[in-house]
């Protein structure tokens, strides 16, 4: 005769059931993890463009800008170059020191011719 063995059905059932449910949430978690990661890659890619985009078109604007201040300085800086000049130019200060300050040049009578030695000794005593 033969032996018959028997199984509690109850034990198979559930533990298979657990095995059947833990086994399909982590090849639905193991097939959703690459889909998450590519989301992710795909959002932080497109946030970066838009930051970017931002970025160029603020600079857009920007440039022009400090394209017309520069030629306003270089025109600034043309005009003081010219003022400059002109008020650097030996007949303006000539005019100046005669006009305003009552100065002349200096008559033969008024030149004093001073000697090296004189100055030594004078340099020598104020250091």
């Amino acid at each position: 005769m033969k032996e018959i063995s028997y199984i509690s059905y109850s034990s198979t059932v559930k533990g298979s059931k657990k095995n059947r449910l833990g086994s399909g949430m982590m090849s639905f978690i193991a097939s959703i993890i690459p889909v998450v990661i590519v989301c992710a890659i795909l959002v932080t890619a497109g946030v970066v463009h838009l930051y970017v985009r931002n970025q160029v078109l603020k600079y857009s604007y920007l440039v022009p800008q400090e394209n017309r201040k520069q030629k306003l300085l270089i025109e600034e800086n043309k005009s003081l170059k010219s003022q400059y000049s002109s008020l650097v130019s030996p007949a303006r200060i000539e005019k100046y020191a005669i006009e305003k300050l009552n100065m002349r040049y200096p008559e033969p009578k008024d030149i004093i011719i001073v000697e090296e030695s004189i100055v030594k000794k004078y340099i020598g005593q104020s250091e």
